[in-house]
């Protein structure tokens, strides 16, 4: 009899850890975690390599966000419409590596994997709501349907073992000009999503609905989605942005100052958020928003006010997660020009390592880790990468320097108070591109760190 109530016991415990295990993945993206577009956005090269390096990653960690959801690229994956691993093999062979060694030295985070397409009919300026031109092959061919489901086959193969990795099937699906669209598209879901658990039974799934999952303009909830599906372990995922004042015109236009939002904005944000919180407790399911961004104010350039781009996250988004604990947020994007990290230059992807703008990371409660050498970690990847040029102080830009003060743990806080008003002038010259070499400013650094390490 002990002998069998021991055994009972263990096999309650075994079964109880790998509950616990499996659930992080849930528990990391129903918290604050970032969309990387770095993957996407190198669609026209196909990189073997993983575009955002190792030491990318880890930062946006230690920073943190608790999950990172990767965007790749599916566009050049169907030739002749047949899904090809030629080349698709190597790099996510690549990025499985590379994911799983942080996996393995971070076990409170989560990653995703995320299906895009790239190019739209009729090119980037075509006017109106662009449809990928990928997936309006997938929506006009079922035999291109069965090679975009061959697609999540080889991807789940590959990630078979790893378990803290989740899957967004399909990221801004459309169908909304299709006849039944809705319909379609959710039995092709069903179809993916019942291939994927062939493989990893319980695998987390990402569901995002038709019209790009886009609510809070034309479309409600329950009208980009309908009712939740019959499977379990599915997230199901929402997109939100500002709709008019600080619409897709302004707040993720990077040439276009945005100093005020009005009211309304707040109102109608409110409004969608709490749909998506209402949903979720219809149907008893875990509910995000897998989208959400603003692009930030760099001086001279363009962008939404510092200031006001937190202000509206405090009293939007973090009421919406201080409400619904069941409700994650995904932000888009590391790689674009809405990262929450400051801006460093008017191109799309920011410099690393990246400046977080403090106040919004506050207003997000992102606890920043604290890890001694945290990019010591080699992680060898199959195929070489090619030597890059290594970075001096001489490379830094003073902004840049700040950051790197805090590398080792040190009080950031205390760094930036000793440097006192003489930031904001640091600021401007890092606008301006000003760099400065490490022998004039190394005693000065030595002091400060020392003094903020006691």
């Amino acid at each position: 009899m002990k002998f069998k109530t021991v055994k009972l016991t263990f096999l309650l415990l075994f079964f109880s850890f790998n509950l616990l295990k499996a659930d992080i993945t849930k528990d990391a993206f129903l918290d604050v975690g970032i969309n990387s577009i770095r993957e996407w956005s190198s669609c026209k090269t196909n990189n073997d390599i993983p575009t955002a390096k190792y030491e990318e990653y880890e930062q946006v960690i230690n920073d943190g966000w608790r999950h990172i959801n990767i965007i790749l690229c599916a566009h050049n994956d169907f030739p002749n419409d047949k899904f090809s691993s030629k080349g698709f093999d190597i790099r996510i062979m690549n990025l499985r590596i590379q994911i799983e060694a942080l996996l393995k030295k971070y076990p409170d985070i989560a990653f995703g994997i995320s299906f895009k397409g790239h190019m739209p009919v009729g090119g980037w300026d075509a006017k109106g709501i662009p449809q990928a031109i990928l997936y309006k092959r997938i929506e006009d061919s079922k035999d291109i349907q069965k090679e975009y489901i061959k697609w999540w086959r080889f991807v789940a193969n590959e990630f078979k073992d790893i378990e803290r990795v989740a899957f967004t099937i399909m990221n801004e699906p459309e169908w909304h000009k299709k006849t039944n669209g809705k319909k379609k598209w959710r039995k092709l879901s069903l179809d993916v999503i019942d291939a994927i658990r062939k493989i990893s039974p319980n695998r987390w799934i990402i569901l995002e609905g038709i019209n790009k999952s886009l609510i809070g303009r034309d479309w409600s909830v329950t009208g980009v989605m309908g009712k939740a599906l019959e499977r379990d372990k599915i997230i199901y995922g929402f997109h939100y942005y500002l709709s008019n004042d600080a619409g897709p015109e302004s707040e993720n236009n990077p040439k276009v100052v945005v100093k005020k939002i009005n009211k309304n904005e707040y109102s109608n944000a409110r409004k969608a958020l709490k749909s998506v919180i209402k949903y979720g407790k219809q149907y008893n399911v875990p509910v995000s928003i897998t989208e959400f961004g603003m692009t930030g104010l760099l001086e001279g350039i363009g962008g939404v006010d510092l200031n006001v781009r937190t202000d509206f996250v405090k009293n939007t988004i973090v009421k919406y997660k201080d409400i619904c604990k069941d409700c994650g947020l995904t932000w888009w994007a590391l790689g674009d020009y809405n990262t929450p990290y400051l801006r460093q230059s008017p191109n799309k992807y920011q410099y690393f390592p990246r400046i977080p703008d403090q106040n919004l990371f506050v207003a997000l409660n992102l606890k920043k880790k604290k890890i001694l050498n945290s990019s010591s970690d080699k992680v060898v990847l199959p195929y070489k990468l090619l030597p890059l040029k290594p970075r001096t102080h001489e490379d830094f830009s003073s902004e840049e320097i700040v950051f790197l003060m805090t590398a080792d743990g040190e009080d950031e806080k205390c760094i930036r108070d000793q440097l006192g008003p003489g930031l904001d002038l640091l600021r401007k010259d890092t606008i301006n591109h000003k760099r400065y070499s490490r022998p004039v400013i190394y005693t000065w650094i030595k002091k400060i760190v020392k003094d903020c390490s006691n």
